[in-house]
């Protein structure tokens, strides 16, 4: 069996083994025990989009590139404005604005891919018509200009969309109700979320905590739902 020989190949041997995106994987708690019964001396670096449950993980939270505030008179030394003009600047034409920058990196949560997809358009759109789109519509984040499997953000929210059940994706569709965050007992009586649904949507980094017992949506996220 292809396990097998997998199995024996690493028995021998003392490494790190790298697993990306693993919760795509149906068989992967399974997948997981097995190795860690059979090679106690291995070790693991797994990426997945909520903590999988295993009592000997230690969890690092990924989170965006730091985003400068509103009022920041430095916007330029912060790795996500940084990284937006690093892609813009590319483009004859592109003219920065540092405030309006920040404003999209704010937006964007300091995702690196989101920023990429939105520096893309500075070469036909100024900054505050790329805000403007990030803002009201998802038709920015649709782009022939970066390379790979997620060419979108719609390609992003399809493939997590793909890994729920149909009472999941319903539930997900009626917080889209939601456009000012919502609190655990609205959720519930609204979209029927429990918080057991709540928790394991925080985990999976779609919704996040606003203060005790109230969530919101990501901007991009809640439009991706509505048009849903």
């Amino acid at each position: 069996e292809p396990l097998e020989q997998f199995l024996a190949e690493l028995s021998s041997k003392n490494i790190l083994l790298i697993l990306d995106g693993l919760d795509r994987s149906l068989d992967s708690p399974l997948f997981l025990t097995q190795l860690i019964d059979r090679l106690p001396s291995l070790r693991i670096i797994i990426t997945s989009r909520e903590s999988l449950h295993n009592e000997n993980k230690a969890v690092v939270e990924i989170h965006g590139l730091a985003m400068p505030d509103r009022d920041s008179p430095d916007a330029e030394s912060y790795p996500s404005v940084q990284l937006f003009l690093q892609h813009a600047r590319i483009f004859p034409d592109f003219e920065p604005g540092l405030f309006t920058i920040s404003h999209i990196c704010r937006l964007l949560d300091g995702m690196p891919l989101a920023l990429e997809l939105a520096s893309a358009w500075a070469s036909s759109l100024s900054c505050e018509q790329i805000a403007h789109h990030i803002e009201y519509g998802l038709s920015l984040h649709q782009t022939d200009k970066v390379s790979g499997e997620y060419q979108s953000m719609i390609a992003i929210f399809d493939s997590i969309w793909s890994l729920f059940s149909e009472t999941e994706r319903r539930t997900l569709l009626g917080l889209s109700v939601f456009k000012g965050g919502f609190s655990q007992l609205a959720a519930l009586k609204i979209a029927g979320a429990s918080s057991f649904f709540l928790d394991s949507l925080l985990n999976k980094k779609l919704i996040q905590r606003q203060k005790p017992h109230r969530y919101a949506l990501h901007p991009s996220l809640l439009q991706y739902l509505q048009e849903k």
